[in-house]
């Protein structure tokens, strides 16, 4: 595979801590309940040595009632398709992008640039996993260095010896095995370490690299929060961390919500990786993900109750050619087998946004997570269990 790097998406976690989970008693489920649902999800992205490209992905969620966080890494090299109107988007402003729309995940980002890479990126990543994500924080090497450094260091397990040393990426790997306490620097290095100098630990492969930051991180996120040095500074650190990170959560939130970490001593954290393979296409790697394996992972998590069985009618309410057919065969990869579409016939009723009306209440409430825009409402009247009217938004 391509030399990149995928490293930071540990520290963005712990930043992400931050944000939510680090309120005094009572407060987090305040915030929560604002936002109205009972689970906050926040794409986690860790940006490579240009800035341009997302190469670690984690999607974050809190469960709110189970005090509970799980990350789950997303491969970078996951093989996606950017739909028809969000490449003419793209190219109306004069950003590059393949004419089949088929890239490496890591990749949209890469194509949006800062006007639409961190959210088409999050739409990507919807659509994939079937999930609504609340907030996204991008975040690059030197926040990373810094919050280790700021914590004190994280005592870690090193399984085997790191060595690497790449002068053309400023790396330089040199770790023991052991139990021993790292500082930014070491922590970066065995977060970014893919391969030894000689080539050997062929089995070392990126899966393998996603577990070892997810145990990093674990670590991270339990030392940190019994490190007095935080406690006493994290205004100040958030403050500072703000020159290196892109979020949609305000500076103010983050430093309101960064004074205490006492929540996260009682979190439950647990950590997830998708399913699937790697295979070589015209001289690239990329991620096959196994979408059904990969979405029952995802159900574990949110323990949503799919409509897989029930009659889906997919309209095109918003005039783009192939708009419910494209719609349709989504969901079908998804598992929903009673899937058709049409043009929407009804002019009149035309809207910019995504309907969902439902037979019954309840029903089709699974869908919200691919379309989290969309308004749901209860109609008697239709024809099938779920009426889905695609607008310019899906």
């Amino acid at each position: 595979m391509e030399k990149t790097v995928k490293y930071l998406g540990i520290f963005a976690l712990l930043f992400f801590a931050l944000a939510f989970f680090s309120r005094p008693e009572g407060e987090l489920e305040t915030l929560v309940n604002n936002l109205g649902k009972e689970r906050v999800t926040a794409l986690v992205l860790g940006l490579d040595a240009s800035g341009r490209r997302a190469d670690a992905m984690i999607l974050a969620t809190y469960d709110a009632p189970k005090n509970h966080l799980d990350f789950t890494s997303i491969p970078r090299d996951t093989q996606v398709q950017i739909p028809e109107n969000r490449i003419a988007v793209l190219e109306e402003s004069e950003h590059y992008v393949p004419s089949s729309g088929i890239v490496k995940l890591n990749q949209v980002y890469y194509y949006g640039g800062d006007d639409y890479g961190a959210q088409y990126t999050i739409k990507q990543v919807q659509e994939l996993l079937g999930v609504s994500v609340d907030y996204y924080v991008a975040v690059d090497l030197e926040a990373f260095r810094k919050i280790v450094d700021a914590v004190g260091g994280v005592e870690f397990d090193v399984p085997f010896e790191f060595t690497y040393h790449d002068p053309a990426q400023g790396l330089s790997i040199d770790l023991k095995p052991g139990l021993q306490v790292l500082n930014g620097s070491a922590a970066e290095g065995l977060v970014r370490f893919r391969k030894s100098d000689d080539g050997e630990l062929a089995y070392y492969t990126d899966w393998n690299r996603s577990e070892t930051q997810r145990l990093f991180l674990k670590a991270l996120i339990t030392q940190a929060c019994q490190s007095e040095k935080l406690l006493t500074s994290a205004p100040e650190i958030a403050q500072t961390l703000f020159e290196y990170v892109k979020t949609d959560i305000s500076k103010e939130d983050i430093i309101t919500y960064a004074k205490m970490l006492s929540k996260l001593k009682t979190a439950t954290i647990s950590s997830h990786s998708l399913k699937g393979t790697d295979k070589k296409i015209s001289g690239q790697w990329y991620t096959m993900l196994d979408v059904e394996a990969s979405r029952a992972v995802i159900a574990g998590i949110f323990n949503d109750e799919a409509s897989f069985a029930k009659a889906i009618l997919v309209l095109n309410g918003a005039r783009i050619d192939s708009l419910a057919r494209r719609h349709a065969l989504f969901l079908e990869s998804l598992g929903y087998t009673n899937v058709k579409f049409e043009t929407y016939q009804d002019e009149d009723d035309y809207k910019d946004y995504t309907r969902i009306k439902a037979k019954e209440a309840g029903i089709g409430e699974d869908l919200k997570t691919l379309y989290p825009e969309a308004k749901y409402e209860v109609d008697g009247s239709i024809d099938c269990d779920v009426m889905l009217i695609l607008g310019k938004d899906a």
